[in-house]
């Protein structure tokens, strides 16, 4: 019986599906033939016309054709016969069933004959009018003997204009036995071929969507689509093999491809590997060495000589038949696999020394000359993969030089090469270079656990080695390792012990400041710096830099701005002015400390006076750059990113303002639920008060504005009890208007002096900005409103205009202008929830809202987005400012306008991006 599918691999299948049922009901047209490849999903298709065709009330029978099918006459047929006999018995006057004589003829001397295909058609037909409607469906046809096959044509031509039909699949390159002429039916229109194409990159976005329940990112769907050129049992098969490897990563719903942690098990998938298979020992063979030498172009057979028990002839014909079989197609005067997934299983599949012996004899040939490949990556992959069999000491030379250059544009590839550069390589200081290189490329890559045993093997084997900059390099890389993996046992000795890791004095304070900084000790650390500063001021440049970028970075943490300003001010304050990497490294920490303090411009400009681009800058980063210019939606990419890597300790401000960031942006789309996730995930460094004030708004957002108040309090607590001021200033502004609505004059004035206290320290215009609004909304102060609105017009941040221009313009400053423009500021946001709130309070003002279709369009989104994030009927009143008995309404209207019939179908709409509103 043809097996049953899951749905997903139905995706693109609507219009085939309707076309292939249009002529079924039509009775003109007895015999369809579906072609397709090997896992274009053929058999998917059938089994849903089974299923819609039952449902019809119409007799189905499926039979799907083995290999052993073929190998007698009739050998199918013997097996549907059965089946539709005992379905319909047949009558006891009947001297022979249609099985009967089937067995009889089998044995004649040619019963593909026309006469002998006549008469057994014509029982067949017979038997088959007592089960009308019946559809006959064919699994992988091509497997059926000729006798068999010659039997359509006149049992087509006996039942055209019944209600019988025949639906066949075969696979595109094995075409039903030769010698049988069906042309006939073509022309006469009693027989159609269609063709069962493969997805397209749409479609494929779709499956890979609703297989791991998250939007895919572009890579992932063009490195699955391509892999499986569009079939859906390869595209299947390649997800569930990524995922076991560890090589996708799910955050906030998004699919994104994370290093893997080994490679994807693809040989387990016979789907993919049937064709192979299927092909004989001597092409299973041939291929499984293709895998690895396919890519040496026309010079592959001679080298498969070397590796396999094979002759030149019997390789020359494996090829041959992995060509008809569409597993190998010539190209160049080469091969290349068809599905390069295939490839990728042939590969996975080999054994330990297959894999090392078909890489040596490459390796041997490209280092003789005698080959050539265009793959840049073909050399060091096969080099690692010969291991021994390769002389170590140009393998593991090359390998270095390979790693080095990838180390920053392809760090996945370099953290492989040079771990195998450090197993080559014997001598003692190229093999330190190697492991810290290898250390290096695993913390780009975010392998962080391999970046600790790296380093903890480069401090205990070779400190004598290194000079005393890649000493201390090394040892601060482990400790963001350490800090990455959650060694805070390791951590804690570092930082306590009187020695605690290789080096002078120096050496040894600024290494325990930094262990104290990821022990979330930050203050500590910074006091043990300045305690000192004699013992360090003097050492060597790159150990003063290295403690002044923890001292200026922990300073903005208390929010204190002075050092910050003079570094930027005067560059030639950093010690080491020379060294191109450590100059890259010191501006990427200040633009990382301006962007956390809201000042974009001053970022970018350094920025460009340096020469860096953005997307140099790490994902948090990027992150803030996005944000701050309303970029939304590359913000939260660029987030997501970052979420999947264990960096909250090693970047804690960069971490924490994401975090808080993203829940802002779900917060203000109406996403709650999501932005109540991120905050969850990202509270663990030690800006714990910056959540709580991200909770607050989640809350508020629900009409919760009690329990909103009292987040925003213990926010502010735990800042003080922290020593942190960082990001309070938009905290204090907030306490200071909600207490005086509530009448608390005392709170609001004690918010407002630590406000001004906090705005002079940090020299900002976030926080003068906080400042100027809460002096407005608290003393009814109109300078300070026009100045605030000014100030956030040069600052050009649309976010920050669209929320200072609404609370001013609430608070009674130019009303109907600032709401209006705050308005257009939240449309070019996206953001749904923000531009309902908006829309309220513009008709509390007694502002006219533009557009009623936008209105009515954006209301329904935002009601289908809070109806996905779970909210009950009553916190959806809430948010609109309606009834209960109104929201029914709405979403009674709603389902039925877009044809989802529960909020789980239009949640798994969504999640796919099927319904976007």
């Amino acid at each position: 019986m043809v097996s049953t599918p899951t749905v997903d691999n139905l995706y693109g299948r609507d219009e085939l599906l309707s076309d292939v049922l249009e002529t079924v009901r039509g009775r003109r047209c007895p015999l369809t033939l579906l072609n397709g490849d090997a896992g274009v999903g053929r058999t998917a298709v059938l089994t849903e016309l089974g299923a819609r065709l039952n449902a019809e009330g119409v007799r189905v029978l499926e039979l799907r054709v083995g290999e052993q099918d073929g190998a007698m006459p009739y050998g199918a047929l013997y097996r549907l016969l059965s089946d539709a006999e005992e379905l319909a018995p047949v009558e006891r006057h009947r001297s022979v069933s249609p099985l009967a004589l089937a067995a009889k003829l089998s044995s004649a001397s040619d019963p593909a004959a026309p006469l002998i295909a006549d008469r057994l058609a014509a029982a067949v037909c017979s038997a088959a009018r007592r089960l009308l409607p019946l559809v006959v469906l064919v699994d992988d046809a091509h497997r059926l003997d000729e006798a068999t096959v010659a039997l359509l044509r006149p049992l087509v031509y006996r039942m055209v204009g019944s209600s019988f039909s025949m639906v066949l699949s075969t696979r595109s390159d094995a075409a039903l036995p030769a010698g049988i002429a069906l042309d006939g039916l073509w022309e006469a229109g009693f027989a159609r071929s269609v063709q069962v194409r493969p997805l397209t990159r749409s479609e494929s976005r779709q499956l890979i969507a609703r297989t791991v329940r998250g939007k895919p990112a572009a890579e992932v769907v063009d490195q699955l689509h391509e892999a499986s050129r569009g079939r859906p049992a390869a595209l299947v098969a390649g997800i569930a093999a990524y995922r076991a490897a560890g090589a996708l990563s799910i955050v906030d719903r998004h699919a994104y491809l994370a290093p893997p942690g080994g490679r994807p098990a693809l040989h387990k998938w016979d789907t993919l590997l049937a064709p192979v298979r299927g092909a004989g020992e001597a092409a299973w063979a041939v291929a499984r060495a293709m895998s690895v030498l396919a890519p040496l172009g026309a010079s592959a057979p001679r080298l498969i000589e070397q590796v396999v028990d094979l002759d030149a002839d019997e390789i020359r014909s494996a090829l041959e038949l992995l060509c008809r079989r569409r597993v190998l197609i010539r190209a160049g005067g080469g091969w290349r696999f068809h599905l390069p997934m295939t490839a990728d299983a042939l590969e996975s599949g080999l054994g330990p020394y297959e894999r090392r012996s078909y890489s040596a004899v490459a390796v041997a040939e490209l280092w003789a000359g005698s080959v050539h490949t265009d793959d840049p990556l073909y050399l060091p992959n096969r080099l690692v993969d010969a291991g021994s069999l390769v002389d170590p000491k140009q393998a593991g030379e090359e390998l270095l030089a390979f790693g080095g250059h990838a180390l920053f544009h392809d760090s996945r590839n370099a953290v492989r090469w040079l771990q195998a550069a450090a197993e080559c390589i014997g001598d003692p200081d190229s093999r330190a270079m190697a492991l810290l290189a290898h250390a290096a490329a695993s913390l780009v890559d975010e392998r962080i656990a391999e970046a600790a045993e790296n380093g903890r093997m480069l401090l205990e084997r070779h400190a004598a080695e290194l000079h005393p900059d890649l000493l201390q390099a090394c040892a601060l890389a482990y400790l963001v390792a350490l800090a990455g993996i959650g060694e805070h046992a390791e951590l804690r000795r570092i930082a306590e012990a009187d020695s605690p890791m290789p080096g002078g004095r120096a050496q040894q304070l600024v290494t325990k400041a930094f262990a104290l900084g990821w022990l979330n000790r930050w203050v500590e650390g910074r006091r043990l710096l300045e305690d000192h500063r004699d013992e360090w001021i003097d050492g060597p440049s790159t150990l003063a830099d290295q403690a002044n970028v923890y001292r200026t970075g922990v300073a903005v943490m208390q929010g204190e701005t002075g050092d910050l300003f003079r570094f930027l001010a005067d560059p030639g304050l950093w010690a080491n002015v020379e060294s191109r990497d450590l100059s890259i490294e010191k501006t990427r920490h200040e633009v990382n400390l301006l962007l956390a303090l809201g000042e974009l411009n001053a970022a970018t400009d350094l920025l460009d006076r340096h020469g860096l681009r953005e997307d140099q800058l790490p994902y948090t980063d990027q992150f803030m750059v996005e944000h701050s210019r309303g970029n939304w939606s590359r913000a939260l990419d660029n987030a997501r990113r970052s979420m999947s890597t264990p960096v909250h300790a090693v970047r804690p401000i960069g971490w924490a303002l994401l975090h808080v960031g993203a829940a802002q942006v779900h917060t203000d789309g109406g996403k709650l639920s999501r932005a109540r996730q991120v905050i969850e995930s990202g509270k663990l460094g030690p800006f714990g008060y910056l959540f709580e004030h991200a909770e607050s708004k989640v809350l508020r957002a629900l009409g919760e504005h009690q329990a909103a108040d009292e987040r925003l309090r213990a926010g502010l607590r735990a800042a003080d009890q922290s020593e942190f001021a960082f990001g309070t200033e938009i905290m204090w502004a907030e306490l200071a208007h909600r207490a005086h609505r509530r009448g608390d004059h005392e709170q609001a004035h004690e918010a407002l002096t630590r406000l001004e206290k906090l705005a002079g320290q940090l020299g900002t215009g976030r926080a003068e900005l906080a400042l100027l609004g809460a002096r407005a909304k608290l003393h009814g102060d109109a300078a300070a409103a026009d100045e605030a609105v000014e100030l956030a017009r040069d600052r050009g941040q649309p976010y920050e205009m669209a929320t200072v221009f609404s609370e001013l313009a609430k608070a009674g400053f130019h009303t109907s202008k600032l709401l209006l423009e705050s308005y257009e500021l939240a449309d070019g946001l996206n953001a749904l929830l923000l531009r309902s709130r908006l829309r309220r309070a513009m008709r509390e003002h007694n502002v006219s809202v533009p557009s009623r279709a936008t209105t009515t369009s954006e209301n329904e989104r935002l009601l289908a987005v809070l109806v996905t994030e779970g909210l009950t009927n009553r916190q959806l009143a809430t948010v609109f400012g309606a009834t209960e008995k109104s929201v029914e309404g709405r979403l009674t209207r709603m389902f039925a306008r877009i044809g989802y019939r529960s909020r789980v179908e239009l949640a798994a709409a969504m999640l796919t991006g099927e319904y976007t509103g």
